[in-house]
């Protein structure tokens, strides 16, 4: 367990994560936070995609995008699960610290794709992928989401502008 003190916000951890202090792998570390909770945001209308609007078409550019697809403690646990391995050898095979340094992240390519997209195009841990990938679009969407997504440019305004549902505005970084 990580000797420091919690945060000025008091947040702790509750994902996996790699401790700024000790370096070590850890469920909870009471130095590490959260992402600032963004549920107060009064700015961000409702744009969330109705229920079965949003119809993917397979095509994996959402997967070929550079960015960071944020981990939670459970998308640990399911995809090491899935990989028949334990968490410790997916975090260490599979996972990068992010860019803030708060929080572990799935690994990518050079060129910015994930690694859990197949050569085919297709994800590889699709039955148990991150909740972050689970939640796009009908969560959060990027301003150029639209531009690669088909299945989101046809649906149109006001689907297709940046959106994130303060719902889940913790499982995505804000990029305010």
């Amino acid at each position: 367990m990580c000797p420091a003190q919690p945060s000025a916000s008091g947040a702790a951890s509750v994902v996996w994560a790699q401790c700024l202090h000790t370096g070590r792998t850890a469920l909870s570390c009471s130095a590490m936070t959260t992402a600032p909770d963004n549920a107060s945001r009064k700015d961000a209308p409702d744009k969330s995609i109705p229920e079965n609007a949003f119809t993917c078409k397979r095509c994996g550019a959402c997967c070929r995008i550079r960015g960071e697809v944020r981990l939670t403690g459970q998308d640990i646990a399911a995809i090491s699960h899935k990989f028949g391995v334990t968490e410790e050898e997916f975090i260490d095979k599979h996972t990068r610290l992010a860019s803030n340094r708060q929080w572990l992240v799935l690994a990518d390519r050079k060129d910015g794709s994930c690694e859990m997209l197949s050569e085919s195009g297709l994800c590889i841990i699709n039955d148990v992928k991150p909740e972050q990938c689970r939640n796009f679009p009908s969560q959060w969407r990027n301003p150029d989401s639209a531009s690669y997504c088909p299945g989101l440019s046809a649906l149109g305004p006001p689907y297709t502008a940046a959106w994130q549902s303060p719902h889940t505005a913790a499982a995505v970084p804000n990029s305010d």
